[in-house]
């Protein structure tokens, strides 16, 4: 997917769909979630990600490596069928969906 963040200088229709369909399907892939619920992010929700900010109680149950896996990701609440849905973005994730946003 490195690839394709040169969408921001050399910007085509096809390039652009691939990038926004490799984008989603590992998006889907990687948080195995429903591709409805991943096609719902919305801006806001994105723009809210949150990140290394967790609950105390909640920190003194992960483990080493889950606390380092906090810093690294983001997690984004989007809506699902019947409650909000968890969606974790990777760095990779978080850069893609930042070049989307600002060449849309």
């Amino acid at each position: 997917m490195e690839e394709g963040l040169d969408l921001e200088t050399l910007f085509t229709f096809k390039k652009w769909k691939l990038f926004i369909q490799a984008t989603l399907g590992t998006l889907i892939l990687f948080n195995r979630r429903r591709s409805g619920e991943v096609a719902r992010l919305r801006l806001p929700d994105f723009y809210a990600a949150t990140g290394s900010e967790i609950d105390k109680d909640v920190a003194a149950t992960l483990s080493p490596l889950e606390l380092n896996l906090v810093k690294i990701f983001k997690r984004v609440q989007t809506e699902g069928k019947t409650m909000a849905v968890p969606i974790i973005l990777t760095p990779l994730h978080q850069k893609c969906l930042d070049v989307l946003v600002k060449c849309r």
